[in-house]
């Protein structure tokens, strides 16, 4: 039992106040979930929401692991009107604190800055109108030299509960979101089971699963950027100490610092949960969630999927996107490609097919699903509107919107699509997926460059007829000409864990050849698949090889290309990717046609060496973004 006094205060508020009740190092008031009023025949959540002043905490809550024995804990109790059920309070974790200095310190345990406590909630159906609640705190308030006297307090809030058919206005992020998970964590705890972030359940294998294939995705992609840093960070040092030109070490420097920034940038977005308002899609609960009346919005992603990132980054930078998902009336799910996924393929048959990223939103009035392909706008607005149930013809899939160039596939927009086709092959080259591997070409032109301008141009062409015909394959693959071949969307190959795993190892040795490490030399019968040999058969190879790399960084380039041609006759869709491989070998053929462009890259000694290792390390990176790719499509069917 307390020995100490304590200040017992009744003050009156109103739910949802803009002024919350300022105490004694802190302030305190009440808020409702889902809705920022309470509304009845509803399960919800009330939370108390504690701002405590800088520098002070507020000793852990009673019955929480943290709570000392011989602290005085904080307590909550929230008295409702007959009829409600008020479940047992959720908090958060406490930190650590020292209170004293020396000797005479003492271990603490409690809450800094802004927490909320979650009490679940259910309220009877007949609740509707004006009615109070009271809650009373009891705390004690402490900061690194001393606890000052506990306090208590009773305060009342008028609260006005909504009818259960009055339209609710939601409570928005991030509060919305932190009572969410409290009330996940909670209902993990009481059963002993894995919670998702919308209160269903998943087995153990699945959570397991999750969190191996979340471990390695983080891991690869801090390895890969890593390995960028160490590569910019070795060019700038060597080019300092070789480099005379003042200009050409200025270059490298900021060259090389702004990559590395990119780089770590990237990470850091990246390997933030990309799926905290998802949950993994289940044929059973999507169902459930339509016979519900619910909208269910899908998200098809992979790991491989570059493009699918820079879609959720979008997503969930929007505050406006985020206060839709956590609407009780919304289903957020994720299908991932990661790995072979017939379920998740049957669902996407279900919105046409197609490439990912694509987005698909079923709306709760039972309308056909609004699609959203590619890349979708910045400020997310065609994923509100879709979630609105508002359909535009862009979610219809009437039209597609390419570098600022929209088009209806029900006009007769071929030479249009050509001529974006052959832009977005021309800009592949500038992606992070290949841009590492040009330099293996562009030194193999080079070393012809002079001695034999007419082997750099016959070495260029076969290099460039390679490009041309990968895509010429995945232009028959993606038509399914004839009904002969099962047709194939975009970036479907990257599926297949070994085939991910394969670039890996090649693209990785000739990586570390590069960098210096070893040096094979292969048997002549094998020079035509050596990528970096001076045959028709290595520079034909490398095409196909830069071609295949291409694909995983292209969605935001072939998003609206690639969908038009699943529109389109066989043969025109053929022709389309056709076009898009002379695109991207457009930029090669120039080179062996002017071989002097070259002449300014270093040829021979410090610089050419740097260059290669440079490069080298920068393919080490690609190969352990395979790698992990592999990885990740292995690990669900352990």
């Amino acid at each position: 039992m307390r020995t100490l006094p304590f200040i017992l205060v009744a003050l009156f508020n109103s739910i949802g106040t803009a002024d919350p009740i300022v105490l004694d190092r802190f302030s305190v008031e009440l808020m409702s979930w889902p809705g920022t009023s309470p509304q009845a025949g509803t399960d919800g959540a009330l939370a108390v929401v504690m701002d405590i002043e800088d520098h002070w905490h507020l000793q852990a809550g009673e019955g929480t692991p943290e709570a000392k024995p011989d602290a005085i804990a904080t307590e909550l109790e929230i008295t409702a009107p007959e009829g409600w059920i008020i479940g047992e309070p959720v908090w958060p974790v406490a930190a650590d604190f020292k209170i004293g200095e020396g000797l005479f310190a003492q271990e603490a345990s409690g809450y800094e800055g802004r927490i909320l406590v979650v009490f679940p909630t259910s309220i009877p159906a007949d609740a509707a109108g004006a009615t109070s609640i009271s809650l009373r705190i009891a705390w004690q308030a402490c900061d690194d030299q001393v606890c000052e006297m506990p306090g208590e307090e009773s305060i009342s809030f008028d609260v006005n509960v909504l009818a259960s058919d009055a339209p609710l206005e939601p409570l928005p992020n991030p509060d919305a979101s932190t009572v969410r998970d409290a009330l996940a964590s909670s209902l993990s705890a009481a059963s002993g089971e894995t919670a998702t972030t919308d209160g269903t359940k998943a087995d153990d294998s699945e959570s397991g699963k999750s969190g191996a294939l979340d471990t390695l995705r983080d891991l690869k992609w801090w390895l890969s950027g890593g390995l960028v840093v160490l590569a910019m960070g070795w060019m700038v040092v060597r080019t300092l100490a070789f480099a005379k030109s003042k200009i050409t070490q200025l270059l490298v420097l900021v060259g090389g610092g702004v990559v590395s920034w990119a780089a770590l940038a990237f990470v850091l977005a990246t390997t933030s949960d990309p799926h905290a308002a998802f949950v993994t899609y289940q044929p059973e609960a999507f169902q459930d969630a339509r016979d519900q009346g619910k909208t269910v919005l899908v998200k098809f992603t992979a790991d491989w999927c570059a493009n699918c990132q820079v879609n959720e980054r979008i997503m969930l930078a929007s505050e406006a996107v985020l206060d839709a998902l956590s609407q009780d009336d919304v289903v957020a799910m994720k299908v991932d490609f990661s790995a072979e996924n017939p379920e998740g393929d049957a669902l996407k048959d279900e919105l046409g097919g197609g490439g990912i990223p694509l987005i698909g939103v079923w709306p709760a009035s039972g309308t056909p699903p609004i699609t959203l392909r590619g890349p979708i706008a910045p400020d997310a607005a065609d994923v509100l509107a879709a979630l609105r149930g508002e359909t535009t013809e862009a979610s219809e899939g009437e039209t597609f919107d390419f570098l600022g160039v929209r088009f209806s596939v029900a006009s007769d927009a071929t030479f249009l699509i050509l001529l974006l086709a052959f832009a977005a092959g021309f800009l592949m080259n500038f992606t992070p997926c290949v841009l590492p591997v040009i330099p293996l070409k562009v030194l193999s032109l080079q070393a012809h460059a002079n001695s034999s301008p007419a082997k750099a141009l016959r070495l260029g062409l076969v290099f460039s007829l390679g490009i041309l015909a990968l895509y010429g394959v995945l232009g028959i693959l993606m038509a399914g000409v004839g009904g002969l071949f099962e047709r194939l969307d975009w970036g479907e190959q990257f599926e297949k864990w070994w085939l991910s795993g394969l670039l890996g190892l090649i693209v990785g040795g000739m990586g570390v050849g590069m960098i210096g490490l070893f040096e094979i030399r292969l048997p002549a019968a094998l020079t035509v698949f050596n990528p970096t040999s001076e045959t028709a058969g290595g520079s034909f190879f490398m095409g196909v090889f830069t071609a295949v790399l291409s694909t995983p960084c292209t969605g935001p380039l072939l998003g609206a290309t690639v969908a038009w041609t699943a529109t389109q006759p066989p043969v025109l869709a053929f022709l389309t990717l056709l076009v898009m491989g002379a695109g991207m070998a457009f930029p090669y053929l120039l080179l062996t046609a002017k071989p002097n462009w070259l002449s300014a890259l270093p040829r021979s000694g410090p610089g050419s060496v740097l260059l290669k290792q440079v490069m080298g390390m920068l393919l080490v990176a690609v190969a352990i973004w395979f790698l992990g790719n592999a990885g990740a499509g292995l690990l669900p069917a352990a």
